[in-house]
Formats: structure tokens, C-alpha cells, sequence
């Protein structure tokens, strides 16, 4: 007898075609890998966009507060405590007024969310409007 050409282009398992189940098994784990590392990913995506939302608000509590001390007459600057409500959030911001100048006053806001968040800080200069005194 001679052999033809039938028994050629068959593999190993004698001509049934498909996957083994060690090769289902490997794809499976690399797919639930790429699964849990997306799942991951927008954990944190969620999360950075949570922590984007209090800075924010941080920092229109502190605007709120340098708004307020540059309606103030510059003499009556001083240090202290102010709360602020943006939103459900609650933040106290400390207010620290030192001048290094005699025409000038420093500011430094420490802005705290009632949560116990990580506090932000802010500071700005302000300068006396009125003319200097004359030279005698």
C-alpha cells in the first residue's frame, strides 16, 4: 500500500481541530489579568477625580477668604479663624497675617476640610492702597 496525501497537514491529534483545555486555561488567566488591571485603573481614575473635587474646593474656600481680606481696610488685618461651607463640606481656614513691611501684610491660608482631609495652604501679599505718609 501506498500512502497518499491524506495523513498530511493533520497534527499531532489525529485531524480534531480546537484548543486544548491547558491553552483555554492560560487564556482565561490573561484575559481575567487584563480584566482586573482595567478594573484597577479606574479605580483609581474615580479616586483622582474625587481628590481633584476637594482641592478644588479648597481652593474656592481660601478665594473666598482673600476676597473678604482685600475688602478689609488694610489696618485691621489681622490673624484668625474663618469657616467656610462649600457644598456638604464644611472647612475651617486659619488665617495667619504677618508685615514684614510697614506697607505690607503677608497672608497664608491653611485651608481644613472638616473630614480630615490633607490640608492645603494658600498665601498672598497685600499692599496699603493709601499713599505713604509725607516726609516731614
Amino acid at each position: 500500500m501506498v500512502r497518499g496525501s491524506k495523513g498530511r497537514g493533520r497534527g499531532r491529534r489525529g485531524g480534531r481541530a480546537g484548543f486544548g483545555l491547558v491553552e483555554v486555561l492560560i487564556a482565561l488567566a490573561v484575559t481575567s489579568l487584563g480584566v482586573l488591571a482595567a478594573a484597577g485603573v479606574s479605580f483609581a481614575i474615580g479616586g483622582q477625580g474625587k481628590l481633584a473635587g476637594w482641592q478644588a474646593d479648597q481652593a474656592l474656600a481660601a478665594l473666598d477668604i482673600f476676597e473678604a481680606v482685600r475688602r478689609q481696610p488694610f489696618s485691621s488685618l489681622a490673624s484668625g479663624v474663618t469657616t467656610v461651607t462649600i457644598g456638604p463640606t464644611s472647612y475651617d481656614v486659619d488665617r495667619v497675617v504677618t508685615s514684614p513691611a510697614p506697607r505690607l501684610k503677608h497672608v497664608r491660608l491653611v485651608v481644613r476640610a472638616s473630614t480630615g482631609r490633607l490640608p492645603a495652604v494658600f498665601e498672598s501679599r497685600v499692599l496699603d492702597a493709601a499713599p505713604p505718609p509725607a516726609a516731614p
